[in-house]
């Protein structure tokens, strides 16, 4: 009879320890979901405010996502170990004074973000360990970027021929990417002038080489393709906040960046 009494005995207490480590387990799985929904919002209330310092309000929220290695692992340390965030895009390419005048560009291109060692304490917001960034710009953000800088060269360049031809003859009015050459075509005047410029990734920053510029068998002056060229250097910047340029390939529809930093606040990427 002792022997009955000792097994229902037995019986009760891992009932009593199973229970206690369902809720123990329950309560750290409710823990962890909390704290992943909370480290969202605070991504993405920091992707609304620079949403909203680039002139554009938009309702579109990044995806996010944490891995499998549980974050109530990082409260001790205060840094999240791996981060995801795939953000949508939001850029507007208007031309406020009619199609030819000076576009107005607000936003950025949708980008896929991978993050180390996310720090979250302090007042400065959250700062990467390392950061890498996968983002394309479409040929209509490279269009409008250029067209923004010519127009900007032209109030520059004066009375000269350099001012003359911009002014009368040298308008940007497409670009072209060539993947197979990995060149982008830009055309003036409908087709009436082109250059051909191709994009490199060099110790970090993008370079733009100038291969071919002619206006009806004359060629460009030099102020044009410099002009082009740092508009396009000026639009990958402004992207990724002073970051690395580590690959850069011209893709049907766009060039493709590939940047990355180290200790980068996320407040300060553009």
């Amino acid at each position: 009879m002792s022997s009955s009494v000792s097994k229902k005995r037995g019986s009760v207490w891992w009932k009593i320890l199973l229970g206690i480590v369902i809720s123990v387990f329950i309560i750290l799985l409710v823990a962890e979901i909390a704290l992943r929904m909370f480290i969202s919002k605070q991504l993405e209330d920091d992707f609304a405010e620079q949403t909203a310092m680039t002139g554009v309000v938009t309702d579109r929220r990044p995806e996010i996502g944490f891995g499998p290695v549980p974050l109530l692992f990082s409260v001790a340390s205060g840094t999240v170990p791996s981060v995801d965030v795939s953000t949508p895009s939001t850029l507007q390419i208007t031309h406020p004074e009619g199609i030819n005048s000076d576009p107005d560009i607000k936003g950025t291109p949708a980008s896929d973000i991978h993050i180390t060692d996310l720090a979250l304490r302090g007042p400065e917001g959250p700062v990467a360990g390392r950061l890498t960034v996968q983002t394309d710009i479409s040929d209509d953000m490279m269009l409008a970027q250029v067209q923004a800088a010519m127009h900007a060269q032209t109030r520059m360049a004066g009375d000269g021929l350099a001012g003359s031809l911009l002014q009368n003859l040298v308008k940007v009015t497409d670009i072209t990417p060539d993947p197979e050459t990995d060149t982008l075509d830009i055309e003036f005047t409908d087709g009436a002038a082109h250059i051909v410029i191709r994009p490199t990734a060099v110790d970090g920053q993008l370079q733009m080489e100038a291969t071919e510029a002619r206006l009806f068998g004359f060629a460009l002056p030099d102020e044009i393709s410099g002009a082009i060229s740092r508009a396009l250097r000026s639009s990958a910047a402004d992207l990724g906040g002073g970051m690395s340029v580590d690959v850069v390939t011209v893709r049907r529809g766009g060039m493709h960046l590939e940047m990355s930093g180290e200790n980068v606040n996320l407040r300060d990427m553009g």
